[in-house]
Order: C-alpha cells, then sequence, then structure tokens
C-alpha cells in the first residue's frame, strides 16, 4: 500500500511523491513543477499538470509520462472513471453561471460534456464549480458563491 502526495523539498519546485505506508523513503515521480493526485483505479498511474498547463500520465512505478490531449489551461482533474478509460474534469472558471464536468478519454484525447449543473435561480450567483466526484460517478459535489444585498431608501432625512 501506497500514498501519493504533492510537497516540495526546500527551495525547490512542488511535485508529486509516493511512498510506501509500511515506511520507507519517499520517491518523486513527477518533475519540479509537475502537481497532481488524481491516481488511476489500479494505482499505477497518476494524472498530473506541469507548468506549461498540459496534462500527463505519470508511471507510479516509474518510467516516462504519457501526454494526454484533450484538456484545457482552467481545467480541475476530478477522477478517473472506474474503467480507467476517462479523466473527468471541471471547468476551472469560476465566473461561470453553469458548471460543466467534461470526461475525457485517455487513449484519443475526445473531450465530451458529461454534467452540466446550474441554479434555477442565478441571482447574486458568482460562479458555480464542480470540486469531488466519487468513485462510482453517481455523486458529486459543486459549490456556488452568491452575493445578496438590500437596498433601503429613505425619504424626509434632515
Amino acid at each position: 500500500r501506497r500514498i501519493v502526495f504533492t510537497g516540495h523539498e526546500q527551495a525547490r519546485g512542488r511535485r508529486t511523491w509516493v511512498q510506501d505506508l509500511e515506511g520507507g523513503k519517499a520517491r518523486a515521480i513527477t518533475p519540479e513543477g509537475v502537481v497532481g493526485t488524481v491516481v488511476s483505479p489500479d494505482g499505477r498511474l497518476v494524472a498530473a499538470r506541469g507548468p506549461d498547463q498540459k496534462v500527463a500520465l505519470y508511471p507510479v512505478d516509474g518510467g516516462p509520462p504519457q501526454a494526454v490531449e484533450g484538456f484545457e489551461p482552467n481545467d480541475v482533474l476530478l477522477r478517473w472513471s472506474p474503467d480507467q478509460k476517462f479523466v473527468y474534469a471541471g471547468s476551472g472558471n469560476r465566473r461561470l453561471l453553469t458548471a460543466r464536468v467534461y470526461r475525457i478519454e485517455v487513449s484519443t484525447g475526445r473531450r465530451e460534456t458529461w454534467k452540466e449543473f446550474s441554479l434555477p435561480d442565478p441571482t447574486g450567483v458568482n460562479g458555480v464549480s464542480c470540486s469531488a466526484i466519487t468513485p462510482d460517478g453517481k455523486t458529486f459535489i459543486f459549490s456556488y458563491s452568491q452575493s445578496l444585498s438590500d437596498l433601503y431608501i429613505v425619504d424626509g432625512l434632515k
């Protein structure tokens, strides 16, 4: 059993690491500046984004990364599909009134809208986003921010 986490060494850039839970030294699996903790269901790959905003799959046991097309720079990587054919990504623009979750096919880079979330009353809403999906893809968490205020008109003040 292993844990995958992000962190940085003193005076160096962030990156993704793996460590056996029984102990031992942590081992970097991405270069500096490449961060990701979206682990495949079989535990062999981590989807990570580099400073160039490109997404690649990094083998946990070592080896060269595999670039994946189909991701936009603002996408938030959420989770792999249970069959490991897709990675789900949320729209990273929090100013939109509709949150979209995309399904990107790992082998081809084909991108499709999987779910859309919006509120019945968008009054004062600053943005909607999806932040998590359960492993079976049946439950998800989305959030929004809203600013409402009251306006009072007063006549006759002296």
